[in-house]
C-alpha cells in the first residue's frame, strides 16, 4: 500500500483543547507587513521558556498589516499550533491566511489600537485575559503585557461561525463536537449573535459565516475522514 510522507515542518492531525480563560505566552518573533506564515523550526521552542512563564508551550507572534501572505498552508499553521503558538496579534491579516489560523485553533488577533503593536518586542510576556467569555460575545480582549506594565485591546478577527471553532479548539474539534455532542456535557455552548462592530464586522461577516454553514457538514466529514482517537493532543 502507500505510505503518505510528511514534512518536517508539518504536524500530526490532532485535536487540540479549548482556549483557557486567560492565556499567558510569550512573544516569540515580531514580523512586518505583508509577510507569509513563518515555519515552526524557525521559532524558539515554547516550551524552553516554560518555568519562566508558567504555562508550557504557549507562544505567541506579532506582526503588521497583511499578515499570512500568500498560499493558505494549513499543514504550517496546524505545525505551529502544534509547537504552541496559541494566537498572532497583528494589525491586520491577510483573509486566506486567517482562516488557516482559525482552523488550526490559533486566535488571529488585531490591536485596537495599531500603535499598540510597535510596543511590543520580542520576549515580552503578555496576559491574555477573559479569552473564552471574549470570543463567545466576540468582543475586544484586554491584554496585559507584564514585562512593560501597559494594557491594551485586541480584536478578535472572526464571524461568528468561526468563533465556534475557535472556542472548540479548531476545526477538529469543532468537528468531533459535532458528530458527538454528548462530549460538551451538560453545559452546553450556545452560540452568542453577532454584534454590530465586533470580530471582522457587520453584515459581510454575518453573510459570511452563514455561507461558512452551508459548507459545513461537507467540511466536517472531509476531516472526520481523518480523525482518529488515538492521535496524540498538544498543551
Amino acid at each position: 500500500g502507500s505510505e503518505i510522507h510528511r514534512g518536517s515542518d508539518q504536524a500530526p492531525i490532532a485535536r487540540f483543547p479549548a482556549p483557557e480563560a486567560t492565556i499567558v505566552g510569550t512573544v516569540l518573533a515580531r514580523y512586518g507587513d505583508d509577510v507569509p506564515p513563518p515555519r515552526a523550526q524557525g521559532l524558539s521552542d515554547p516550551a524552553s521558556s516554560a518555568s519562566r512563564i508558567g504555562t508550557p508551550g504557549c507562544g505567541l507572534l506579532v506582526a503588521g498589516r497583511g499578515f499570512g501572505t500568500g498560499e493558505p498552508d494549513p499543514d504550517r499553521a496546524s505545525s505551529l499550533r502544534a509547537a504552541g503558538i496559541r494566537a498572532i496579534l497583528a494589525k491586520s491579516f491577510s483573509d486566506p491566511g486567517r482562516i488557516t489560523w482559525i482552523e488550526a485553533g490559533i486566535l488571529p488577533l488585531s490591536f485596537v489600537e495599531s500603535r499598540d503593536a510597535d510596543a511590543v518586542q520580542t520576549g515580552d510576556e503578555l496576559a491574555l485575559l477573559d479569552v473564552r467569555e471574549r470570543l463567545s460575545l466576540r468582543e475586544p480582549i484586554g491584554v496585559a503585557n507584564r514585562t512593560r506594565n501597559r494594557e491594551f485591546k485586541v480584536r478578535i478577527e472572526a464571524d461568528s461561525y468561526e468563533a465556534e471553532i475557535l472556542a472548540d479548539g479548531g476545526m477538529m474539534g469543532h468537528t468531533f463536537l459535532a458528530l458527538h455532542p454528548e462530549a460538551r456535557g451538560a453545559k452546553r455552548r450556545t452560540s452568542a449573535p453577532a454584534r454590530a462592530g465586533s470580530g471582522s464586522g457587520g453584515g459581510k461577516a454575518t453573510g459570511r459565516a452563514a455561507r461558512r454553514r452551508k459548507t459545513a457538514p461537507a467540511r466536517a466529514a472531509a476531516v472526520a475522514r481523518v480523525e482518529a482517537p488515538a492521535l496524540p493532543s498538544f498543551p
